[in-house]
């Protein structure tokens, strides 16, 4: 079984950034892997996955910032989603009980 490479965060990051910079706009992301993995000496795959894990910490990190900057709680507000309230049902009281009367049952 072939041994696992353990690499440094430094180079991670360096990598990572190298391959964002160098990534045509409209390449796609395992395509650029591909074409840079070799000039990293790098497998394209274990570039890939970096990138993938940066880019999903670097929307979390957005939008918790955006959040932080715009005093929301709202969880969705970040996301650019819009959600609906939720429609509430509210049971009409009778004629009856507005004015307080009470309707007597009558004795069977």
């Amino acid at each position: 079984m072939p041994v696992r490479k353990d690499y440094e965060p430094e180079f991670k990051g360096q990598a990572v950034r190298f391959a964002r910079g160098e990534m045509e706009p409209d390449e796609s992301r395992e395509h650029a892997c591909e074409r840079l993995g070799p000039k990293l000496k790098v497998k394209a795959v274990t570039l890939y996955n970096w990138l993938k894990h940066s880019a999903s910490a670097n929307r979390l990190d957005r939008r918790q910032r955006r959040q932080r900057d715009d005093g929301d709680d709202d969880p969705y507000a970040a996301s650019g989603r819009r959600v609906e309230p939720a429609t509430v049902l509210v049971k009409r009281p009778t004629p009856g009980a507005l004015h307080g009367h009470r309707r007597r049952l009558s004795p069977c």
